[in-house]
């Protein structure tokens, strides 16, 4: 049996600047695994621990920067997510994240590290390496809705292992999503 309890303390200082807390209770009952068979994560149980911690501040109508221990997702959560999927809810990022809005796009640029759960460390931390950078851009005003991306995931530390021998890590990712309906096809 799985247990997974959020608390969180929202708190706006005025209309522009916010903060959130969040923080998670995850456990598992009667499960024949233990912390020893999980390499690096237990997707099971990480006992009370900062989920999200971060201050969101809206500049201007068009510019906005979030920073902090966030969870990210877009594109129905296809990009950065899922999430919530799995007792810990994993992909919780250390990231910073500024986001540009007008008439014709929304657009995200970020950059951060992922949170490694640890049920024997309070609180958990990033990881070491890689740092994804990303740009994730929504175009308005179109007879269909598009979304564009782009992620680098970087590591240079020298430990990555590869094809051709241990090394530095920078592997790009870019596309796009299409989203409309016609008649009943979707």
């Amino acid at each position: 049996m799985l247990s997974r309890l959020r608390f969180d303390v929202n708190a706006a200082f005025t209309p522009a600047f916010k903060t959130v807390f969040q923080f998670q209770d995850a456990r598992v009952f009667g499960s024949a695994f233990d912390d020893a068979d999980f390499s690096s994560s237990n997707p099971y149980h990480d006992n009370m621990d900062i989920r999200q911690a971060y201050i969101d501040y809206k500049m201007t109508h068009n510019l906005a920067f979030k920073l902090g221990r966030q969870q990210i997702g877009f594109g129905d959560n296809r990009i950065f997510g899922p999430g919530n999927w799995g007792n810990i809810g994993r992909y919780v990022w250390d990231a910073v994240q500024m986001q540009f809005s007008n008439s014709w796009m929304e657009s995200h640029t970020l950059f951060g590290r992922y949170i490694i759960s640890d049920p024997d460390r309070w609180p958990n931390k990033h990881a070491d390496g890689p740092t994804a950078y990303a740009n994730y851009t929504m175009l308005k005003n179109l007879p269909v809705d598009v979304d564009l991306f782009y992620v680098l995931k970087s590591d240079t530390c020298g430990e990555t292992i590869g094809e051709s021998g241990v090394g530095n890590l920078s592997c790009h990712s870019a596309g796009f999503a299409l989203d409309d309906t016609l008649n009943q096809w979707d």
